[in-house]
């Protein structure tokens, strides 16, 4: 399987991300999917700049990644998927259902129309949002936190999942 871990993150590539997923993982590329940062050449340069030599990134829209799947499965490269956001995660998961099973939440951020969720850990979503994530786990996908590997799995269930929260 090339997936060796999906994530949303608004961050993206960060250090995070570079600093304990990237070595955890031994993953060959990293390929972030969201459609806003595709349209932004200089986005792109600056979050592959810090990405360790020997590993590839990849940025594509949501549509494209069951043909950028497709050829990590050929060329036997391993992959870590980044997600900027919930409702890219979504898009893409209709294009490629059968190849995602477990999604990590890392950050999703905050802004005057988020509520702070406690679901093992806190997040800010949307009330879009958490129909999003409970539609991700009617398909079957697990949800779960772990900021780093070294942190536990928290898994996600839609129960936790509710609008508004008590």
């Amino acid at each position: 399987m090339p997936i060796v871990l999906t994530r949303i993150d608004q961050k993206l590539i960060h250090g995070q991300v570079l600093t304990a997923w990237v070595p955890f993982l031994r993953v060959n590329k990293i390929v972030v999917v969201d459609e806003e940062t595709t349209k932004k050449p200089d986005i792109m340069r600056i979050m592959s700049s810090p990405v360790p030599s020997g590993i590839v990134t990849s940025f594509i829209t949501p549509g494209h990644l069951k043909d950028e799947l497709e050829n990590c499965r050929k060329d036997g490269v391993l992959s870590l998927i980044l997600f900027k956001d919930v409702n890219g995660a979504k898009e893409a998961i209709n294009h490629v259902r059968d190849k995602i099973h477990s999604i990590n939440l890392g950050y999703l951020g905050h802004n005057p129309d988020t509520v702070c969720l406690n679901i093992g850990k806190f997040f800010s979503v949307i009330e879009k949002e958490i129909d999003q994530l409970n539609w991700i786990i009617d398909q079957g996908i697990t949800l779960y936190t772990q900021s780093v590997p070294n942190e536990p799995r928290v898994n996600i269930r839609s129960d936790k999942l509710v609008w508004p929260w008590p």
